[in-house]
C-alpha cells in the first residue's frame, strides 16, 4: 500500500471511470474542471448506509465480538442517528450475521478498508472496500485454489440501490479491490467476490482464483482511453436522471435534457395544460378569423385560417362498385372495413345473427397512448336527473 503525498495528481477509482462511462462531459466537469459535485439523494441515501454499517462494524471489531443476534442495542442506537432510513437501517444491521474471519494482518479493522496501488501505465488506483475478511481453510474445497494455506479473502461491497449484475463475471469495480488487495496481501490468491444489497435480492456472488495482474491490463486500457479522449462529449440520456454534475452542464436547461431530468407527473401537467390551452387558443384563433375576415400570420410564413380544399364524396358504393368492375378494375381495392364499422355492423345485428358476421372478423388488441380514465371512475352524466341522489 503506498502513502502519497496530499499534493498529487489526482488517483484513479471505479466511481471517477464509471462517470466517464455514463457521461464524458460529466466527467470533463467534475475531474478536468474541478467543479463541484452535487449530491443527488440517492448519492445522500447511499453515503448514510455506508456510515452506519461502518460505525456498527467498527463497534463489533473494538470489542471483539462479531455481529451477531444477541448485540442490537447499538444498532437501533445507531440506526436512530438517520431518520430517513432508520426503518431500513434497522432491518439491515440486525441481519448483518457475518463472522470477522480471520483477523487481517497488522491493526486493520475489516471495514471500509482504503488500498491503493500503481498501475501498468504508472496511474494510481484506489478503492474502499466495505468489508475485507480472510477465512483460513476457506478455499480448501476449491479444486482451483493456489494459496498454500488455502485462505479464502472475502471482498463485500455494500449497495443501497436496486441494481442487476451478470452471472457470468464478477463486477470490475470488486475485481479491481480484489487486485488492490492483493497488491498489499501478495499471499491472497482465492477470492470470494460479494454484492450485499440493503434493498432488494443480492446475487449469489463470484469465485476468482490466481494472479489478478489482468485485472491491472484492464483498468489501465480504460483510463488510458480517458485520456485520449480529447472531446469529452456530453451523452444525454438516462443517466441524466440522477447525474451529479447536472447544475453544471451546458445542456441542462436543453428540450432532451429537461425532458429526463423532469418527473412524469409534472410533465403529465404541462401536457395537459399545453392541450387545453392548444383547444382554447384554437378556439380564440378561430373567432378572431371568422370576425376580421383574413388569416391570422403566425410566422415562418404561416397563418392561422381556414384550409378550403374540393372533394368528391361518393354517394353510391354501390354503384361505384358496378362501374369500376365494368371498367375492368378491381372495386374491393378502394374499399375497406375499419374496426369502428365493423364494430357498428354487429351492434346493428340481432344478437342470433351476430355469429355469422363474426367468421369474417379477427379479434385483436390496439393500443393506444393517451388520457384515459383510471379504473372504476364514473363517466359524469349530462342527465341532470341522474346526477341527483334520490331523498
Amino acid at each position: 500500500m503506498i502513502a502519497s503525498p496530499e499534493h498529487e495528481r489526482p488517483k484513479w477509482s471505479n466511481t471517477r471511470i464509471a462517470l466517464y462511462g455514463r457521461c464524458p462531459y460529466a466527467y470533463k466537469r467534475r475531474y478536468v474542471d474541478d467543479e463541484p459535485a452535487v449530491a443527488t439523494q440517492p448519492m445522500l441515501t447511499g453515503r448514510d448506509y455506508h456510515h452506519a454499517l461502518e460505525r456498527y462494524g467498527t463497534h463489533c471489531y473494538r470489542g471483539g465480538k462479531r455481529p451477531v443476534k444477541t448485540d442490537f442495542d447499538e444498532a437501533r442506537h445507531i440506526a436512530a442517528g438517520y431518520p430517513d432510513i432508520e426503518s431500513d437501517l434497522i432491518f439491515a444491521l440486525e441481519n448483518i450475521t457475518w463472522d470477522w474471519g480471520s483477523m487481517l494482518p497488522g491493526d486493520t479493522g475489516p471495514v471500509e478498508v482504503m488500498y491503493e496501488a500503481p498501475l501498468p501505465n504508472d496511474e494510481i488506483y484506489r478503492g474502499r472496500i466495505d468489508l475485507l475478511q480472510r477465512y483460513a481453510e476457506g478455499a480448501s474445497d476449491d479444486p482451483f485454489s493456489q494459496s498454500e494455506d488455502n485462505s479464502l479473502w472475502m471482498v463485500t461491497d455494500w449497495k443501497s440501490g436496486f441494481s442487476q449484475w451478470s452471472d457470468e463475471e464478477a463486477p470490475l469495480q470488486l475485481l479491481s479491490y480484489a487486485w488492490l488487495v492483493q497488491q498489499a496481501f501478495p499471499e491472497a490468491l482465492d477470492f470470494m467476490l460479494a454484492i450485499e444489497t440493503l434493498r432488494g435480492k443480492s446475487p449469489p456472488g463470484w469465485r476468482v482464483s490466481g494472479k489478478l495482474d489482468w485485472v491491472a491490463e484492464r483498468l489501465s486500457a480504460q483510463i488510458d482511453r480517458i485520456l485520449a479522449d480529447e472531446d469529452l462529449q456530453a451523452e444525454v440520456g438516462p443517466s441524466c436522471i440522477g447525474c451529479q454534475m447536472i447544475n453544471c452542464c451546458k445542456h441542462a436547461q436543453s428540450a432532451s435534457m429537461l425532458a429526463i431530468t423532469t418527473s412524469p407527473l409534472v410533465t403529465s401537467n404541462k401536457v395537459i395544460c399545453a392541450d387545453e390551452l392548444a383547444k382554447h387558443g384554437k378556439a380564440q384563433l378561430k373567432a378572431v378569423v371568422k370576425e376580421i375576415g383574413r388569416g391570422i400570420t403566425a410566422g415562418n410564413g404561416l397563418e392561422w385560417a381556414w384550409d378550403e380544399q374540393e372533394v368528391i364524396e361518393c354517394v353510391s358504393p354501390r354503384s361505384f362498385a358496378e362501374i369500376m368492375e365494368q371498367l375492368g378494375v378491381d372495386p374491393w381495392q378502394f374499399l375497406s372495413v375499419t374496426p369502428a364499422k365493423f364494430r357498428d355492423a354487429l351492434t346493428a345485428l340481432p344478437e342470433g345473427e351476430r355469429e355469422m358476421l363474426l367468421e369474417v372478423g379477427k379479434a385483436k388488441k390496439r393500443r393506444s397512448f393517451g388520457l384515459q380514465k383510471l379504473a372504476g371512475e364514473v363517466e359524469p352524466s349530462d342527465d341532470a336527473d341522474a346526477a341527483t341522489p334520490e331523498n
